[in-house]
């Protein structure tokens, strides 16, 4: 399961902490994470990978990740309704 752990303003953009349990019965050997930062109308603003795949989980580890993703010069906070909203995808 990924779970946003924190989210902080950060200069020109937000910096974010996720958090990977491995619920699986077997370990996870590589997982790359792919974030999609959203404008409030639905419009993809940016994409970034995590600078640190998710390696080696056994059944049960948890590991977790910082990433940050830029705003635009118009944004009002990170955790205004202005600001992009952040969803996670991966591939496997």
């Amino acid at each position: 399961m990924l779970t946003l752990e924190r989210k902080t303003e950060r200069g020109i953009g937000c910096r974010f902490a996720v958090r990977l349990v491995n619920n699986l019965p077997y370990e996870i050997s590589s997982l790359v994470p792919y974030y999609a930062a959203y404008r409030a109308n639905g419009v993809i603003y940016d994409t970034v990978a995590s600078p640190a795949s998710f390696t080696g989980m056994k059944p049960g580890d948890i590991q977790n990740r910082e990433f940050e993703v830029r705003e635009s010069p118009v944004r009002r906070s990170c955790g205004s309704r202005s600001s992009a909203e952040t969803s996670a995808s991966w591939a496997i």
